[in-house]
């Protein structure tokens, strides 16, 4: 199939499989929402038994240790790293054999040494070594050298953005991202598109845009809402409920809404804490 699952059941349902191959889509999300932890779930999902896909998770903020150890963790449901040294380590080896049925690749760099051009020598010295990815992770694209002869740094970011879809496209592999969203967005109900804190084209140029929305109340509960605010060709607005577990850096949907069904359930929940008058 040309579909990749997101591992997200019901957001796959809505999607009708996944994501394509040949396209770029974005987590948006104030600093420190879980960025990283979004894209480490999808990356799990890609490679697992559903999808069977081969992920290139390319780090430029976060070593690609730590990156691994988030990734352990998720897939043995429990942490994986005590006072530095790596203990459950047969907990995650036979999670791993269990769940992945694809293979998943880190590789790090520097920030704001990796160009496009790099990346594509990066990716043909894989295929000479008989490995081709079917999804790459770019964590994140902002942490990209870009080409300064375009311009500004909004017009640079752009240009690089869309050379990534472009070799979304020309690869066809699916390309995940995460971009920043400015810190009026931290704490609020909906995070939307003009909330993002970079370059607007990034939002024009990507096939889908999911922003991380969490209240403060959400985030001492554990959960999570998705809002899908624009997805290519499809209906765009709706949200999806996730339970998150930070210290094993996973996310589990448990249900999509409409916004006027978000809505709903919210009103619901505030009558029910409302208290009884006499």
């Amino acid at each position: 199939s040309d579909r990749i699952s997101t591992g997200m059941h019901y957001v796959d349902q809505r999607l009708g499989g996944g994501i394509s191959r040949g396209e770029y889509w974005l987590f948006v999300g104030p600093p420190g929402i879980g960025k990283t932890r979004a894209l480490v779930n999808v990356g799990i999902g890609a490679a697992s038994l559903l999808s069977k896909a081969n992920v290139l998770h390319v780090t430029l903020e976060m070593s690609a240790k730590k990156v691994a150890r988030r990734y352990a963790s998720r897939l043995a449901g429990q942490v994986i790293e005590r006072d530095g040294e790596v203990i459950f380590k047969q907990a995650f080896e036979r999670s791993a054999a269990m769940k992945l049925r694809g293979s998943i690749v880190i590789k790090q760099y520097p920030n704001k040494r990796l160009t496009h051009s790099e990346l594509n020598r990066y990716l043909d010295m894989l295929a000479m070594e008989g490995y081709n990815p079917d999804v790459i992770i770019m964590d994140y694209p902002t942490n990209m050298k870009h080409n300064t002869s375009v311009g500004d740094y909004r017009h640079q970011l752009a240009d690089t953005t869309e050379e990534l879809r472009g070799t979304a496209v020309e690869r066809d592999i699916a390309m995940w991202a995460a971009a920043q969203a400015n810190r009026g967005a931290l704490y609020k109900e909906l995070v939307d598109l003009d909330d993002v804190a970079e370059c607007w084209d990034q939002m024009a140029t990507a096939d889908g845009v999911i922003t991380i929305c969490q209240t403060k109340i959400e985030k001492v509960e554990g959960w999570q809402r998705f809002h899908f605010a624009k997805v290519r060709e499809e209906d765009s607005g709706w949200i999806a409920r996730c339970k998150v577990a930070p210290i094993i850096h996973s996310l589990e949907c448990v249900e999509c809404l409409s916004l006027g069904e978000y809505l709903e359930l919210k009103q619901e929940k505030s009558e029910k804490a409302l208290p009884i008058m006499s």
